[in-house]
């Protein structure tokens, strides 16, 4: 759990509850919805700022954002493209 808003995970996602799948170079932030998302990280390492906390996500990490007040923020971290996938709660 991460300050009870993410929590981080190695469960199997659903082909099914995919909704897109990113990729952002050095320099590229993209801003997340600020509800019942799961990011999978495929390739890279993502920096995600969350309700103030930066959270280092290195590949093959998952994480389910619960509820909250503000959006989330993902960047790719380092000089490799970050690849992810935005995913459904259900």
């Amino acid at each position: 759990m991460v300050s009870g808003i993410a929590t981080r995970s190695k469960e199997c996602f659903n082909p099914a509850n995919l909704v897109a799948r990113m990729v952002l170079y050095k320099g590229e932030l993209f801003h997340l919805a600020k509800a019942n998302q799961k990011i999978q990280i495929l390739s890279g390492c993502a920096w995600l700022t969350l309700a103030g906390q930066d959270i280092i996500l290195p590949r093959g990490e998952k994480i389910s954002l619960g509820p909250a007040k503000d959006f989330a923020l993902i960047s790719a971290l380092g000089q490799s493209p970050l690849i992810f996938e935005i995913r459904t709660e259900n």
